[in-house]
C-alpha cells in the first residue's frame, strides 16, 4: 500500500445527506442524495463520504457520517440535506482498490501500521472517502476509493 500526502488549498463545497448508524448502512443516505440530485438534474463531478466517529470506540447506532456530492457553493440543499465542505488542509491519501466491504482493512492498515511510523499527527476532523468510479457500472474488484485522513500542519 502506498500513501501520498496531499494539500488541499481550497475547500470543496458539498451538499450532504447526514446518516446516523452503522457506517455500512450509509448507502441509504446515498440513495436519498442520488434521488434528489436526479430530480434537480444536477451533475455532481465528485462523490464523497465523511466519517466523523471512530467505530472502534463509538457504538454502531451512534456513528455519524454523511453522503456527499460536490456541487457549486450556491446550490441550495434539499430537505434533510446540509451544506458542508471538504476542509482545507493536509491529508494522507490511500487508494483502495476493491469492494467497499474491504475498506475496513485499508483503514486498519492506515491507522495501525502507516500512521504510527509516519511521523504525522491526526487532527480532529472527519475521515473522507472519495469514490473515483461507481458500483453501478464497475465490477466490485475494480472499484477505486481514495481514503483521506486529516493531518496536522507542519512547521
Amino acid at each position: 500500500m502506498h500513501v501520498t500526502i496531499r494539500r488541499l488549498d481550497a475547500a470543496i463545497p458539498l451538499v450532504s445527506r447526514p446518516h446516523r448508524g452503522p457506517y455500512i448502512q450509509i448507502c441509504q443516505a446515498f440513495e436519498a442524495l442520488d434521488h434528489w440530485v436526479d430530480r434537480q438534474t444536477l451533475a455532481p463531478a465528485r462523490i464523497f463520504a465523511m466519517y466523523y466517529d471512530d467505530p472502534s470506540v463509538t457504538p454502531p447506532e451512534a456513528l455519524r457520517s454523511a453522503a456527499c456530492v460536490a456541487l457549486p457553493a450556491d446550490t441550495a440543499p434539499g430537505e434533510g440535506m446540509e451544506r458542508t465542505e471538504v476542509p482545507v488542509g493536509r491529508y494522507a491519501v490511500l487508494l483502495h482498490k476493491g469492494p467497499y466491504s474491504a475498506l475496513q482493512a485499508s483503514y486498519r492498515w492506515l491507522f495501525e501500521q502507516w500512521l504510527p511510523n509516519s511521523g504525522e499527527v491526526l487532527v480532529d476532523a472527519p475521515c473522507i472517502e472519495e469514490y473515483l468510479n461507481s458500483p453501478m457500472n464497475t465490477a466490485q474488484q475494480e472499484l477505486l476509493t481514495e481514503i483521506w485522513i486529516p493531518l496536522a500542519e507542519r512547521g
